[in-house]
């Protein structure tokens, strides 16, 4: 970002979120379509393994948050909306993310998927005991 302040005197967030956008495309080996396409987020969700509705939004916003990765400063109702900050503020988080797990050591990356797997098996994992717990409760209380 500092090389494009100092090469154009001003920092225009849609100017850098196509650069961003054009760098995660080529990463995710996605076309450059100019704005966060369902195509860039669907490839995005491939990678974390996301299978019910890979191409919304919400799918990653719910992938981050089971790995207990914390974007409450992201209004992900305004990234939908093309508002330009919170656009570039989850470009710039998944930028670097990508960059960091597929360009320095791609096991991190499958690390980190096995830990979202695990997390969410152990999630549906807890919510089938506690619903059999309930049923033992109840049975076992009858009437009391």
């Amino acid at each position: 970002l500092i090389h494009f302040y100092k090469r154009h005197g001003r920092m225009d967030l849609c100017d850098i979120n196509r650069n961003i956008l054009k760098c995660l495309s080529k990463k995710l080996d996605v076309k450059y379509t100019g704005d966060l396409s369902v195509e860039l987020i669907g490839k995005i969700n491939q990678k974390f393994g996301v299978v019910e509705h890979p191409q919304d939004l919400d799918s990653l916003q719910r992938v981050f948050h089971q790995l207990g990765i914390d974007l409450s400063h992201i209004d992900f109702q305004k990234v939908k909306s093309n508002e330009e900050l919170h656009t570039y503020l989850l470009l710039d988080f998944l930028n670097v993310l990508f960059e960091a797990l597929l360009a320095d050591n791609p096991d991190v990356f499958n690390q980190l998927l096995l830990s979202y797997r695990a997390k969410s098996l152990r999630g549906k994992n807890k919510k089938s005991s506690s619903k059999s717990s309930n049923r033992e409760d109840h049975s076992n209380h009858g009437g009391e």
